[in-house]
């Protein structure tokens, strides 16, 4: 990461740190240089030299653990006593801190320093504490534990804060599940998918019980190759929760497979999966997760949106439009506001409700969604009484308007829409006389 990227890092959790400046430098820069090994975050002990040259440590480690000792990346407003100890540099478990590292400056260059020095000591310099291939027993607050340290990065890491919990997993959790800065390993950008894709999609409504097979053509754009088998095979799994089965699949949880064998960073792979709809009529959004199995879920949603019935069908109700006078117009006075009233019939294959991911509505048409000048010039939709309409059950709309200035006769036209779904052309009107 360079400093404009922990910048960006720092905007787009919310942090404090993204207006934070010392010295003359922002946060951002302070990390960056740290990594570098300028500043504090060099000098020579026990034959071990951390200079520019060799630098100390990843950014994303130095950010991570401003996360873990003081939450530095997830406050939105200053804290001193957070900033003097910034990364638990010099600050033991009875809570205190020494003032000789206090401040956010010091607190990341001598941090950065030690978590080098602790990598540098790990192997083969005469140390016989944190070693590779040594381990330890840290008692926590659920227990005591045994660790092994596998490799030089977890020696470095154990040395710098000796706790499982309340450290070293909270770090693991925080550098893989809360950032992902794993991500360049595994991600994947969209290219096609069918035959249900996304919002919006045109496509028609499955019946009750047809199967269809959905599939999506995914490019590899991470830096580690997708494999169809072997130890850690990759799936886009279900993922509304995951692994939480589908309607689509009786209530199974089931994958959707790779063709290919392998897909190597930068080429592409189609992932399938065989579903049949349910019996019950409705808009279903199914979401799936590229899940390398074994070692992590990649959080990119892919998503189908599929109707099963047909949702954009009513029937007027002859004698449910309210007002009506005699000549068959509504007569409103400039200023006067009155409530137009429709009925219909659901006669489509899902319920109607007044209030979900998808409600039905009555919106301005002629064209759909006009602006017109009975709501002020502005889009505005009445709503259903009822919470829910099955079908064959009426649904009782109102709209609230308000008669302009301006005198005249208006045709006012109305059709139901539901929200992400589409229109249903249902014809109606108010003739309104502004007299």
């Amino acid at each position: 990461m360079n400093s404009a990227e922990i910048q960006r890092f720092l905007e787009s959790k919310g942090s404090y740190l993204k207006d934070f400046s010392e010295g003359g430098r922002s946060a951002a820069q302070i990390i960056w240089d740290a990594s570098h090994g300028y500043g504090d975050a060099s000098g020579s002990i026990n034959g071990i030299s951390i200079t520019s040259s060799t630098g100390t440590v990843s950014p994303k480690v130095l950010l991570v653990t401003l996360q873990k000792e003081q939450s530095l990346i997830s406050k939105t407003t200053r804290d001193d006593t957070a900033l003097n100890k910034a990364m638990g540099y010099g600050c033991p478990d009875s809570g205190s801190y020494s003032s000789a590292y206090a401040g956010f400056t010091k607190q990341v260059e001598w941090s950065a320093w030690q978590f080098r020095y602790n990598y540098e000591r790990a192997e083969g310099a005469g140390f016989s504490d944190y070693q590779v291939s040594g381990s330890a027993t840290f008692s926590d607050w659920n227990g005591i534990h045994n660790v092994t340290f596998s490799n030089r990065a977890t020696s470095a890491l154990y040395r710098y804060t000796p706790h499982v919990y309340n450290g070293n997993y909270n770090f693991w959790n925080l550098f893989y599940n809360t950032y992902d800065f794993e991500l360049s390993l595994y991600s994947f950008q969209i290219i096609s998918q069918g035959p249900y894709s996304g919002p919006g999609s045109a496509q028609d409504p499955m019946t009750p019980g047809q199967s269809v097979q959905l599939f999506v053509i995914l490019r590899n754009t991470g830096s580690q190759a997708w494999h169809n088998s072997e130890s850690n095979p990759t799936h886009l799994g279900m993922s509304s929760p995951r692994d939480g089965g589908s309607r689509f699949t009786g209530g199974r949880n089931e994958r959707m497979v790779m063709d290919e064998t392998t897909v190597a960073s930068g080429s592409n792979g189609t992932f399938r999966l065989n579903v049949t709809a349910p019996d019950q009529p409705g808009v279903y959004i199914e979401h799936f997760d590229m899940v390398v199995e074994g070692i992590k879920w990649i959080g990119s949603d892919t998503s189908w949106r599929i109707t099963v019935g047909n949702p954009l069908s009513a029937r007027y109700v002859v004698g449910g439009q309210e007002p009506y006078t005699a000549d068959a117009k509504v007569h409103l006075y400039p200023g006067q506001s009155a409530t137009l009233t429709a009925r219909f019939v659901n006669t489509s294959g899902a319920n109607w409700y007044n209030s979900s991911a998808n409600p039905i509505n009555l919106g301005s048409s002629g064209p759909h969604d006009r602006v017109n000048p009975f709501t002020h010039n502005v889009n505005v939709r009445g709503s259903m009484r009822e919470w829910g309409v099955a079908n064959g059950q009426t649904g009782t709309f109102d709209m609230v308007i308000t008669a302009p200035n301006q005198t005249g006769t208006y045709n006012e036209r109305y059709d139901l829409v539901v929200d992400k779904v589409g229109w249903i052309d249902t014809g109606l009107y108010w003739v309104v006389v502004v007299e």
